[in-house]
């Protein structure tokens, strides 16, 4: 015998073949009848099972008082307070809209969901995308965001293949710049080049600086030359300016060490043994951090490049004077 405080009686009348009623009751009171359909016993049945006592699954009222309370003050704390923040619930569709491009991409190379371009300027970079598309035949497209973004809507509305780099642009932190070239354009702009313009320009410290719209401009700018340019970019072009002036430093640094080296002769004479002997030194500071980054991304005829040669010339001429004047003095006074 099931045990319910809903249930149902169900009592069978009639001869033959006959209907059963049913009677439910709710914490012991009747709440609701029904005929059943109609089902064929013979009469012993009848006899053996007149009265039978199941749950009152079907009847209108089992749902217990202390439920219905329960979802009533459920409601009231889920459902009436989000029409109080319905606009932010707008809000969140909008920004859920976001995360997939839809509609024609005719003539639209610039998607900026981020707002990190000022109109005018996302006006004119979406007309310079287009005319380097058409010298170049590589597609670019930039796009800006906060959110999330379906790659795959990216990829279908733009249409790109092995011959256009998307330029991903994340504003929610950290490093903003992200790259997906093709593998044609990789045959021309390696990985390092991508490498390069990402710590240069996507770093947290040029962006304070320059702004956001500082180094998405500067980045295409970069693409550009590189595209236009002969030959194979291996290395990002320019020169950042913290790098420069740590190359600078360090020109100086071994401008003085080599001026130093060259002074012990005395009487103003050169002591080139000692320049030789000292020239892995001043040597790599001149050479490998003053003049050959700049070689590499800016060429031999780089204004930044006269700059270091200059600095590494003027400071080993001050350390020769120096030095000379120094041992003059010690000469002297031993004397």
């Amino acid at each position: 015998m099931l045990q319910s405080r809903n249930y149902c009686w169900i009592y069978s009348y009639g001869s033959k073949y006959t209907s059963f009623r049913a009677t439910c009751f709710c914490h012991g009171r009747i709440c609701s009848t029904k005929y059943l359909s109609k089902v064929v016993y013979d009469q012993s049945h009848h006899k053996k099972a007149a009265v039978l006592r199941l749950p009152a699954l079907c009847c209108s009222c089992d749902i217990k008082k202390p439920l219905r309370h329960f979802l009533l003050v459920l409601f009231f704390a889920t459902v009436v307070p989000s029409v109080g923040f319905s606009r932010e619930y707008v809000t969140t569709l909008a920004q859920q809209d976001l995360r997939s491009l839809t509609g024609s991409s005719e003539n639209v190379y610039v998607v900026d969901f981020a707002n990190s371009l000022p109109a005018t300027e996302e006006r004119l970079l979406n007309e310079k995308l287009i005319r380097l598309e058409q010298e170049t035949g590589v597609k670019i497209r930039l796009l800006t965001t906060s959110e999330p973004i379906d790659g795959s809507s990216v990829k279908k509305y733009w249409n790109l293949d092995q011959n256009s780099v998307l330029i991903y642009v994340d504003t929610r932190g950290g490093n903003i710049l992200n790259f997906l070239p093709g593998q044609k354009v990789k045959h021309k702009l390696k990985d390092n080049f991508w490498y390069e313009l990402q710590s240069r320009y996507g770093n947290l410290f040029y962006v304070e600086k320059y702004g956001e719209d500082g180094a998405i401009i500067t980045v295409i700018q970069a693409v550009e030359s590189c595209l236009k340019k002969d030959g194979v970019c291996e290395r990002a072009p320019g020169f950042g300016r913290d790098q420069y002036a740590l190359s600078f430093i360090l020109s100086i640094s071994g401008g003085f060490i080599a001026g130093a080296a060259a002074s012990t002769g005395g009487n103003n004479k050169v002591n080139i043994p000692w320049l030789f002997l000292f020239s892995p030194l001043w040597g790599i500071l001149f050479g490998s951090f003053g003049v050959g980054p700049i070689v590499v991304r800016e060429g031999w005829l780089s204004l930044d490049l006269l700059q270091n040669t200059i600095g590494f010339l003027v400071s080993s001429g001050l350390s020769f004077i120096l030095f000379q004047r120094l041992f003059s003095n010690i000469s002297s006074k031993d004397s």
